[in-house]
C-alpha cells in the first residue's frame, strides 16, 4: 500500500505515518520532501486531520510574515493577520484593516501565496474589483493573471 501524497508550497508531498506506543501526541518532522509523522498507538486522528494541522501552524507563521513584509515594502497600513479555513475564500479584507487568509493556500507555490496577500492590500486602497483595484494589483505584480489561474485550477 503506498504512502497519501499531499502538497505543500506547490511541490507533491509524501506522508508517512508510523505509531509508537510509548507517545501521548503526534511528532511532525518535514525533510527532504517527505512529512513524517509518529503517532500515539491509540491514535485516531486521520492523516489529513494531521496534515491540515500542521498546515495551519505553518501558515500562521508564514503568510503572517510575508504579510507584514509586504505592509512595509508597498506601505500598506494592516490591522490583523488572521488565518482561516474558508471553504469558499482565499482571502479577504474588512473594514478594519483586518487581513484573513485561508491556511490551504500552503498548497501552492509561493508566488500564488504572494499574489493572494498583495491581492487583500490592494484592497486597503480600493474596497472593490474596479479598473484601479486591477491596476493597483497589476503594478505590485505584473503576472498576476497567470497566478489568479493557477487558483482556479483543480484544488491540491
Amino acid at each position: 500500500m503506498s504512502s497519501p501524497t499531499f502538497f505543500y508550497f506547490g511541490k507533491e508531498i509524501k506522508i508517512i505515518q508510523s505509531f509508537d506506543l510509548f507517545l501521548s501526541r503526534h511528532k511532525i518532522s518535514f525533510k527532504e520532501g517527505k512529512l513524517s509523522v509518529s503517532s500515539p498507538q491509540t491514535a485516531k486522528d486521520e492523516i489529513n486531520i494531521i496534515f491540515d494541522a500542521w498546515l495551519r501552524h505553518l501558515a500562521k507563521k508564514h503568510i503572517t510574515a510575508r504579510t507584514r513584509q509586504f505592509s512595509i515594502r508597498y506601505g500598506f497600513s494592516i490591522g490583523k493577520v488572521i488565518i482561516r479555513g474558508q471553504k469558499t475564500r482565499w482571502g479577504s479584507c474588512s473594514a478594519r484593516r483586518n487581513l484573513s487568509f485561508n491556511y490551504k493556500l500552503m498548497k501552492y507555490r509561493e508566488e500564488v501565496i504572494d499574489y493572494v496577500i498583495i491581492h487583500e492590500m490592494c484592497h486597503l486602497k480600493e474596497m472593490n474589483h474596479s479598473k484601479k483595484f486591477w491596476a493597483l494589483v497589476e503594478n505590485l505584480c505584473p503576472n498576476y493573471k497567470s497566478l489568479k489561474k493557477e487558483l482556479k485550477s483543480p484544488q491540491k
